[in-house]
């Protein structure tokens, strides 16, 4: 991949900064759904990646993370953990070197020794030698250890620290970037493996009419319940992530449409046991509705083909009254009956 990422940057004429390297590599392995859109989009129009350009690119999709800069840092701190461990062993073979010349010397002097005084020196002189070694061996082996430990630890905040760019903030669960990684994994086993899976897209029923009348501080509690409601309801082999907004998106692994429909509509149900209060004021500020769209995995699918057939299925829910789950069965009936518009259910609280 760093050397698809040179080849990219070198037919562009791109200048190889740390920057620009850190761009062209999400975009060769394409992590970053919005920055290979900027990409795609200045390559179609024919545009040069001036100096400009590159840095525009930095700064808006890398500039003001601060994640991926502990990221960084961590990395850095690695290298120099490594390139002290080398120089220590480096300084040891270079002592062993010089300890084989030595022990070479000392024979031949105790060859040409004449008496024993020049023996007793060269035996003294060679045993501290041999000392000075062994001593430089356990201070290198206790220095390997030391390393060792720093090296673990740094490993730990490096993992630390790539997981929290995929984890939301708000509502704790996974985000839209970690969503893409497993979805290509779940499509993977699909084509090689067989192993089917269905996708669930669930949406919060009035929520922009909620954050109107509550304010987003109020707002984003609702979201916070939700993560906390599906971190509970989906477990083991599933997966379930923000996927933008009041928007939640699940995988069922191995399971087929029906069953995701059942799983889809029991975490519906169970919001119904549950009633918004603010807990400041004691007001109660009525309960909250999802609707959802299921679809299941098929021959010929690509990522974004089994998403948009249960997003289209979810916006059949919408207009089917909300509150409720549709499957993307629903995509292929006619509409015959006239759209439907629930009503909010938080109309009471209106001024």
């Amino acid at each position: 991949m760093a050397k698809k990422t040179l080849m990219m940057m070198s037919k562009r004429e791109i200048p190889l900064f740390l920057e620009n390297y850190l761009v062209w590599f999400a975009y060769s392995i394409g992590v970053n759904p919005d920055l290979d859109a900027d990409i795609k989009r200045i390559i179609q129009e024919g545009s040069h990646f001036s100096e400009e350009v590159n840095l525009d690119l930095f700064k808006r999709h890398f500039g003001t993370d601060t994640r991926l800069k502990k990221i960084e840092d961590t990395q850095k701190k690695i290298q120099v953990i490594m390139k002290d461990v080398l120089d220590g062993i480096l300084h040891t073979q270079n002592f062993t070197s010089d300890y084989r010349d030595k022990l070479t010397g000392f024979t031949t002097q105790l060859n040409d020794a004449k008496n024993l005084d020049e023996v007793h020196k060269v035996v003294t002189d060679l045993m501290l030698v041999t000392v000075a070694v062994i001593h430089d061996s356990e201070q290198l082996k206790e220095h390997l250890v030391q390393t060792t430990i720093k090296s673990e630890n740094l490993q730990k905040d490096l993992e630390k620290a790539q997981q929290e760019v995929l984890i939301d903030p708000l509502t704790q669960l996974l985000n839209r970037k970690a969503f893409d990684g497993k979805i290509r994994t779940y499509m993977k086993a699909f084509r090689e493996e067989g192993v089917g899976f269905s996708v669930v897209i669930m949406d919060i029923d009035h929520f922009k009419q909620f954050n109107d009348l509550h304010g987003h501080l109020l707002g984003d509690q609702v979201l916070r319940f939700m993560g906390s409601l599906l971190s509970r309801e989906i477990k083991g082999k599933d997966f379930v992530a923000r996927y933008g907004g009041e928007e939640f998106i699940i995988l069922l692994s191995g399971t087929p449409l029906e069953m995701a429909h059942v799983v889809a509509d029991n975490i519906r149900k169970s919001l119904d046991g549950f009633q918004l209060k603010y807990i400041k004021t004691g007001q109660l500020l009525g309960k909250i509705s999802v609707s959802a769209g299921v679809s299941a995995v098929r021959e010929g699918d690509t990522e974004e083909s089994l998403v948009s057939r249960a997003d289209d299925a979810m916006y059949v829910a919408k207009q089917s009254g909300r509150n409720n789950v549709k499957s993307e069965l629903y995509l292929l009936q006619p509409k015959e009956h006239p759209e439907i518009v629930a009503p909010s259910p938080f109309e009471f609280l209106k001024i």
